[in-house]
């Protein structure tokens, strides 16, 4: 979906210990009259959950672990190693 024009985007993100705040932040931020948020999800089943629930969600987890894979571990490799 696209955010509304000339309005704010609001982003959250949450992982799945998260998801009830999420869920409360979004539902304040609709309640309030923003309708251009979402939350970045940081797990596939919060993602999931969202979605189900109505949520605007991105799934960020495959990001994540590609991350985790690449600069994290690089990182660490460089310094500790």
């Amino acid at each position: 979906r696209l955010a509304p024009r000339g309005g704010p985007v609001l982003l959250a993100a949450a992982d799945w210990d998260y998801r009830e705040l999420a869920l409360n932040w979004y539902l304040h931020a609709r309640r309030l009259g923003y309708r251009g948020a979402l939350v970045l999800s940081m797990e596939r089943a919060l993602h999931e959950l969202l979605l189900r629930r109505g949520v605007p969600s991105f799934d960020g987890g495959a990001l994540l672990a590609a991350w985790n894979r690449t600069c994290l571990q690089r990182h660490i490799q460089a310094n500790l190693g």
